[in-house]
């Protein structure tokens, strides 16, 4: 009966897409992480919402297959933990916005070690608003430039912790820096924080060492009451390469990004189209086949914002809009996870 009451509404957000939150626009199964229903499930759904949402046979599947527990880890108990002191954070009476806090621990290992999944756990996710965790010595945290050229490990909201593609892992170098970029946002009272980061050690070397990239842009204008505002980015690969993960990243006023390889010979292959951003859901998108694409190969995104009175989550659209750190701000960048050949 509880499942009934809400049959209409389910029935409305299943044809409209918005249900389950999947935002790739690519046919079902391109993805090993696809959360979305084929048109014959989601028929099927709908029939029975017409239908009055009759009861099946049986007994109450709910019942006999309760949720499972809320865990701090998805993974499982990490191997080892590198935590940050406990962060005191001001409400938006004490501070109306927050800058980026770097909190800097150094790598719990003696020697080289290679990892198959890290988690960035944030322990109060009220006021986390992303983290970002860097890791090498002072020349790879410069290159990172503060997770515009990469990342070690990372949350924003909607991210699914995963283990790394199978073969493929991520190495701690013996003595590298490990450094927390914390971006909190205020709420009404003061609030504490203390971001853990697992690390869950590979019991043997992987075939390929993964790396996390992107594909930027600091230099776009959004004017104001502007519906679709285009802009792109590029980034190149200077050996051959296999894409296994891409992520958009924009803030309230992003609206769409596309990731296409564009390869020597000119040929472009679309390897990601999001055509409905959603900051709340800034999912890494896993091909289900990765590809492998040549040395030489351009990675462009490109993509489009709302500073429109019709973009429902804009905080000011009366505001000329820059790139910026703060949620009020903008972002483009599109992050890939990948492999050289």
């Amino acid at each position: 009966a509880a499942v009934a009451a809400h049959a209409a509404a389910m029935r409305v957000n299943l044809l409209q897409g918005s249900m389950p939150p999947w935002h790739a626009d690519a046919p079902h199964g391109t993805f090993a992480n696809d959360t979305s229903l084929t048109p014959q499930e989601t028929a099927r759904l709908a029939a029975w919402a017409d239908a009055g949402a009759p009861r099946g046979d049986g007994p109450d599947p709910l019942a006999l297959n309760p949720p499972p527990p809320v865990v701090d880890w998805p993974l499982g108990p990490p191997d080892v933990i590198v935590s940050i002191p406990t962060q005191q954070i001001p409400s938006f009476n004490q501070a109306s916005t927050i800058r980026y806090r770097y909190i800097t621990n150094s790598s719990p290992f003696a020697t080289n070690v290679w990892l198959r999944a890290v988690v960035v756990r944030p322990e109060n996710r009220r006021v986390v608003h992303h983290a970002l965790v860097f890791a090498g010595n002072q020349g790879d945290l410069s290159a990172s430039g503060g997770g515009l050229g990469g990342f070690f490990a990372g949350y924003v909201p909607g991210v699914e912790q995963t283990f790394f593609p199978d073969g493929l892992g991520k190495q701690l170098k013996a003595g590298s820096l490990i450094v927390f970029q914390m971006h909190y946002t205020p709420t009404s009272t003061p609030q504490t924080d203390r971001t853990e980061l697992g690390l869950y050690l590979s019991p043997t070397p992987p075939a390929r060492e993964l790396k996390t990239g992107a594909a930027y842009n600091l230099s776009f204008v959004i004017p104001p009451q502007s519906k679709s505002v285009p802009t792109s980015a590029d980034k190149v690969f200077a050996k051959a390469t296999t894409i296994y993960e891409m992520s958009p990243h924009m803030h309230f006023r992003g609206a769409s990004m596309r990731f296409d390889a564009i390869l020597p010979d000119h040929t472009v292959q679309t390897l990601l189209n999001v055509p409905n951003y959603d900051f709340a859901w800034q999912t890494m998108y896993r091909l289900a086949q990765p590809v492998t694409v040549p040395a030489g190969t351009t990675l462009r995104v490109s993509g489009t914002f709302d500073n429109s009175v019709w973009n429902p989550f804009n905080p000011d659209p009366a505001r000329l809009v820059f790139f910026g750190e703060q949620t009020s701000d903008e972002m483009f960048i599109g992050y890939v996870n990948y492999a050289e050949n």
